[in-house]
């Protein structure tokens, strides 16, 4: 831990702006949406299925777009970046609470998608994956920290909001958050904060030399970038799905809604932990020399799930994805700009973002059509899991081939 500390030291100022984006990107998460969720399929006569579709399709449509738009922040300021991205949430926030109609409340989750997971997040990993690679880990580790922060903290302050003040009205102060969120952006701009970020970022040195940054097409040339790709796939499709599904899984298991929720919390804990010490191997080994390793916990949660079921293994399960989960954010922020250099990284992350966000639209629907022909979720946990291992092993020949290139 004393790493973090003189970390702090060195960057701090630079670190908490990557843990203020992460935070504030909580307004175009999926959990804080779903948080209104009741309100709003009421108020515009949308069933489950109904809302849950207008929201696959948006989150779909702000991957695609994100692969274009993620790429500008190799071409601008990250603070320029992410004032952009503050605004604009800042506007989808009062769309969202002014919608007349369905087509308008589609088009205000597209744009809190793009701009608050979508942009503001990038913004966040991308700046910190272009720090020098000795701190590089320990950087992300904590920008990613705003997550959980985010929610541990909103959810009792929108639920008694809505209580107070109307859905609509809690959307109003969304609005005026992110707006005066955006306007100290703009004033910490001019005083010193891009400067301090150009400052703080270098170009990916192995081995003592500059490593040279390739685009996103000599990316999409490279056999290596699929590997990783699968694991990238994986992560977030088997986490997602299973997360997506855990009403169902407490029900068959027998775990009463009481376990359940200590089970999340212990999930947020380990999602902490996972990615610090993801951050400190990072830093000490490569983050290369962590792709056999960083999903073999998911994997033993989708194997444990389906043999065992014992009430203990909720806290067991939620643990082991949530390490997961926080080492995976950890880990695949800092790998492209290990393998491609950090001129390019932008781009690729956008890249790379868009199709987890096809892997975690399509999973919860696709677990839920097996559900449907019969299929138990510990079959489909057991499986998943299985699949996460042996991608896990193979990811053992990637440490080679990168170490070699």
């Amino acid at each position: 831990m004393f790493g973090y500390v003189r970390l702090f030291r060195m960057i701090g100022d630079v670190l908490a702006f990557g843990f203020v984006l992460t935070f504030l990107a909580a307004f175009g998460q999926t959990w804080f949406v779903a948080l209104f969720a009741s309100e709003v399929r009421e108020a515009f006569g949308l069933s489950h299925g109904g809302f849950g579709t207008l929201f696959s399709v948006a989150t779909l449509a702000s991957g695609f777009t994100l692969i274009w738009l993620g790429g500008v922040i190799d071409r601008m300021p990250a603070g320029a970046y992410a004032t952009i991205a503050m605004l604009g949430i800042a506007g989808a926030a009062l769309l969202f609470a002014s919608a007349p109609s369905v087509w308008l409340l589609g088009l205000a989750l597209f744009c809190l998608r793009l701009t608050g997971q979508g942009m503001l997040s990038h913004a966040a990993a991308t700046t910190m994956a272009r720090l020098d690679a000795t701190v590089r880990g320990k950087a992300l580790s904590i920008a990613q920290l705003g997550h959980p922060a985010g929610q541990a903290i909103f959810p009792a302050l929108v639920v008694t909001a809505i209580a107070l003040v109307g859905w609509r009205s809690t959307w109003l102060i969304a609005a005026v958050v992110a707006g005066l969120a955006g306007i100290v952006l703009v004033v910490i701009r001019r005083r010193h904060l891009d400067r301090r970020l150009q400052q703080s970022c270098s170009p990916t040195r192995v081995g003592g030399t500059v490593q040279p940054s390739l685009d996103r097409r000599a990316v999409l040339g490279d056999s290596r970038f699929y590997w990783v790709l699968v694991s990238v796939v994986a992560s977030s499709a088997v986490n997602t799905g299973l997360i997506f599904h855990q009403r169902l899984i407490a029900e068959v298991k027998g775990w009463p809604l009481s376990l359940l929720a200590v089970s999340m919390t212990t999930y947020a804990i380990a999602a902490v932990a996972g990615g610090m010490v993801a951050g400190l191997l990072i830093d000490r080994f490569r983050v290369v020399a962590l792709l056999p390793f960083y999903l073999l916990s998911l994997g033993l949660a989708g194997v444990l799930l389906g043999l065992v079921d014992h009430p203990a293994l909720a806290l067991v399960f939620f643990g082991l994805i949530g390490i997961s989960s926080g080492a995976s954010h950890t880990v695949m922020s800092a790998i492209w700009a290990e393998m491609y250099g950090t001129g390019h990284v932008g781009s690729i992350r956008a890249m790379v973002h868009s199709v987890s966000v096809c892997a975690s639209a399509i999973t919860p629907g696709l677990m839920g059509v097996l559900l449907d022909v019969g299929v138990t979720i510990e079959t489909i946990a057991l499986v998943s899991g299985m699949l996460v291992i042996g991608i896990s092993i193979g990811n053992v020949c990637l440490v080679g081939a990168v170490s070699r290139a």
